[in-house]
């Protein structure tokens, strides 16, 4: 098995925080980012190489799973490869997304083919 280290970045407030860290897919992150907690929040690139601190990483061992445009852009200005999982949500900001990201998937399954890769 591939040994990947799962870090969480959110742009949150105090209550999102608490529901995040008593969530039972909580104890899956090994290291987490909370806006809140943090002072800074996405668009701000900071926020990546925070994250890739506190995971002990490359940044060139990093692919980030983004949905949003806000958290592509952050993510790409960390100079980091970028993976949009789609949400129709951000159907509004599609073509961005679609100019900015390294690869785009629709569901879970694509996801994994690319990072069984």
């Amino acid at each position: 098995e591939k040994k990947i280290k799962i870090g969480l970045i959110s742009n949150c407030y105090s209550e999102e925080a608490v529901l995040i860290r008593e969530s039972q897919l909580f104890p899956y992150f090994d290291e987490t980012c909370l806006s809140y907690e943090l002072g800074m929040k996405k668009p701000d690139p900071e926020i990546y190489k925070k994250i890739i601190e506190k995971l002990d990483i490359k940044p060139e061992e990093c692919i980030v799973i983004e949905d949003a445009l806000i958290g592509i852009q952050s993510a790409k200005n960390a100079g980091l490869e970028v993976i949009n999982m789609y949400d129709k949500y951000a159907d509004a900001d599609r073509e961005e997304i679609y100019k900015l990201a390294d690869y785009k998937v629709q569901n879970y399954r694509e996801l994994i083919n690319i990072l069984d890769r």
